[in-house]
């Protein structure tokens, strides 16, 4: 699955590079990722906002895609927000100094990037496997927000940096598999705003929730967030399955 090569190269890398230099770390931008020869799109004519409601219609309306959009909502939003999270738990939580803050960076980015070799060996992005990495994800967020330990911090941190490169992965896999090549350019660009372009609106709601509770409750709040958009995410895919098998039915009657 070559999804699992690029988020190696995105999320493990950028997480090491934390983990290297924690006082002056900067987030890469992982765009390049996505410029893949076999990926690219023939250009597209019409006008742009048109564009932009064709790709949207189109996730929404197709079960595959439609229920990665719902999953990363919430998990996007909440839950990838470790440039926030994880030095308000190294500073507050865990009393840990700038070798303490590195090391988590460095547990995450190696979950991430052991993650994405195993999945780069698999020769399918199931739907089993993207709700499997929403639900883990979620689990061992809150997990990690019940942990009074530096030690079971890391090591919960490592499996988490394992979830999130599993779910994302298998999310970018199967949105791609599912869309036209003609569409392809515009419904990856929600993965992309969902991704990276929601965190500014999680990390402010996280910063004020620890200010206010401390961050072990904040990020529980948050676990609960993402478990809600989770739990939607599994009803959708349920009734959409259910509905799907329904009109196969009526059309072979």
């Amino acid at each position: 699955m070559p999804c699992g090569c690029a988020t190696t190269a995105c999320t493990g890398s950028a997480n090491w590079s934390r983990s290297a230099a924690p006082g002056c770390s900067e987030s890469p931008s992982p765009g390049w990722c996505s410029s893949s020869p076999t990926l690219r799109s023939p250009p597209s004519r019409g006008r742009v906002l048109g564009q932009l409601r064709g790709g949207l219609a189109y996730a929404l309306r197709t079960r595959e895609v439609c229920l990665v959009v719902i999953l990363l909502a919430a998990l996007g939003t909440f839950g990838f927000n470790f440039n926030t999270v994880i030095p308000l738990l190294a500073r507050y939580a865990l009393d840990s100094d700038a070798a303490g803050f590195g090391l988590l960076f460095s547990c995450l980015g190696t979950g991430s990037v052991v993650a994405a070799l195993l999945i780069a060996s698999r020769e399918r992005a199931t739907e089993r496997a993207l709700c499997l990495g929403a639900v883990a994800f979620t689990l061992l967020l809150a997990l990690v927000a019940l942990s009074p330990w530096f030690l079971l911090t890391a090591a919960l941190l490592t499996l988490l940096g394992a979830a999130s490169t599993v779910f994302s992965a298998t999310a970018s896999t199967r949105m791609q598999l599912a869309t036209p090549v003609e569409l392809r350019g515009r419904v990856m660009s929600i993965f992309t705003l969902l991704t990276m372009g929601s965190t500014p609106i999680g990390s402010p709601v996280i910063g004020a929730l620890a200010e206010r509770q401390g961050i072990h409750l904040a990020l529980i709040e948050v676990a609960l967030l993402c478990a809600l958009g989770v739990i939607a995410g599994l009803i959708y895919a349920r009734r959409s399955a259910s509905d799907a098998t329904v009109r196969a039915a009526d059309v072979a009657t």
